[in-house]
């Protein structure tokens, strides 16, 4: 088994979060609700190992979210962070052998075909026929569509894309590319300079609470960033105050009606806490969505993303580091296939919840 990062008791004890950093909820922060029943008691963070502490996941009876609570609060959610892939260095992206760097290369070319012709884009380099060779393999244009989060061609000059949580800009490099002008929000400092020398303009800062002008953006996006929010309800209203008339939000966050969730249990990648303050079906991104404004709510197609979700689960289930190159064994492999067949018959059963809403 791992150390942890939080094991500093001396008797491999997991150590407490800081009381004076911890907020109690008493009820559900999406809807209020108070009628709860516990999914996971005693969860501790096993994927970063940075944040100390147990915690507990609540299902909310009303709207069907999951919740911590306790949590940290806004003051001490940093420590969660310590060890989070942001604060990492990207440099093993440029020790790539000049095979892999060559395919990848190769394979985003057949990307781009599929792209252009779907969401009407201009992406080069493009190969011809891409878009067929895509469509053999039914995970492919799913996949190829959440390059560009699904964002349609830009419609006028200086259109502008707000992503949040841009870390260090790599989205926004790609929206550029699709004719916008991208915009980032970020909490972590050290990801927004990266961001900002990039040539970004970048806030530090999230939702609720960014500071920027209403019917500012045509297009939001939010990559994995709803899970990580205190309030979820004021942000999605902020996210609908700064859209323009006509605006669209793209979000992706983790499934709470994932199958793989029922296979793994606590051992689930997509928990992940403390970081994860709470977790949405797409039932419940729907409710929210409707709930603040939104004119119209879409699920889309999820990514057929088990096999590596189920990977980094029984990573952690086992115990070993998320690089750890040790192979899915063939029952779970099994487990992981049922999976994506479920997803691919059934929008609302991926790993991950891929929604759209109109302003």
């Amino acid at each position: 088994m791992l150390d942890t990062a939080t094991d500093d008791t001396g008797d491999g004890s997991i150590a407490p979060w800081p009381e004076e950093g911890l907020e109690f909820l008493g009820k559900c922060p999406v809807c209020s609700g108070a009628s709860r029943s516990v999914l996971y008691d005693g969860l501790t963070d096993t994927v970063f190992q940075c944040a100390p502490g147990k915690w507990t996941l609540w299902k909310c009876h009303s709207c069907g979210c999951g919740y911590l609570d306790p949590r940290p609060d806004r003051q001490s959610i940093s420590l969660a962070y310590a060890n989070y892939y942001t604060h990492g260095s990207r440099d093993a992206v440029l020790r790539q052998p000049l095979w892999r760097i060559l395919l990848d290369r190769s394979k985003r070319a057949v990307f781009h075909d599929y792209v252009n012709h779907t969401f009407g884009h201009r992406l080069s380099p493009a190969i011809w026929g891409g878009r067929w060779l895509c469509r053999m393999h039914p995970r492919v244009p799913r996949y190829a569509g959440l390059l560009v989060r699904h964002v349609p061609r830009s419609q006028e000059v200086g259109e502008r894309l707000l992503d949040v949580g841009c870390g260090d800009g790599n989205f926004l490099i790609k929206a550029q590319r699709l004719g916008y002008m991208p915009e980032g929000l970020e909490p972590d400092p050290a990801a927004a300079e990266v961001a900002s020398r990039k040539g970004f303009a970048v806030s530090i800062g999230s939702l609720p609470g960014s500071g920027l002008k209403n019917e500012s953006f045509t297009q939001i996006t939010l990559h994995h960033v709803l899970e990580h929010l205190h309030d979820p309800m004021p942000a999605m209203r902020e996210a609908l105050a700064l859209l323009r008339p006509g605006g669209r939000l793209w979000l992706a966050t983790p499934n709470l009606k994932s199958p793989l969730l029922e296979s793994f249990h606590e051992h689930w990648r997509g928990l992940e806490p403390p970081r994860h303050l709470v977790l949405f079906s797409a039932e419940t991104i729907r409710k929210v969505l409707t709930a603040v404004g939104f004119s119209r709510v879409e699920i889309l197609q999820p990514h057929l993303e088990a096999r590596g979700m189920a990977v980094r689960s029984y990573r952690i289930m086992r115990g070993m580091r998320e690089d750890d190159p040790t192979r899915l064994p063939p029952a779970w492999l099994k487990i992981a296939d049922r999976a994506n067949g479920l997803a691919w018959k059934d929008v609302r059963r991926g790993e991950t919840v891929y929604a759209v809403a109109f302003k």
